[in-house]
């Protein structure tokens, strides 16, 4: 018996869960709905773009190379040496300089 009500407890809190969900969220948007115009965000924008356009893709994959069990044609960004692929990321934009 306590079993049954253990799982009708779980199921009402997963739905009651979901309808929250909805609720907190109920004003988003599409991406496709929004447009930069000329000012801060957009320049921000497409510096970051360059940017990102030239690091060594090579190196930029070494560490998801090697995280997936492949040998990484580059060696990784030194500052990325023990990270795994997930966490290889988050630092780059601040600590490393992009090569050509």
């Amino acid at each position: 018996m306590s079993k049954k009500l253990l799982l009708i407890s779980i199921l009402a809190a997963l739905s009651l869960s979901a309808h929250a969900q909805d609720r907190l969220y109920a004003n988003t948007f599409s991406l496709s709905d929004v447009e930069l115009l000329d000012g801060p965000f957009k320049h921000a924008r497409d510096l970051n773009g360059q940017v990102l356009l030239q690091y060594n893709m090579d190196r930029l994959l070494a560490p998801f190379l090697k995280e997936a069990g492949l040998t990484p044609k580059e060696a990784c960004f030194p500052n990325w040496e023990g990270l795994d692929g997930h966490m290889g990321g988050h630092g780059i934009a601040r600590t490393t300089r992009p090569r050509t």
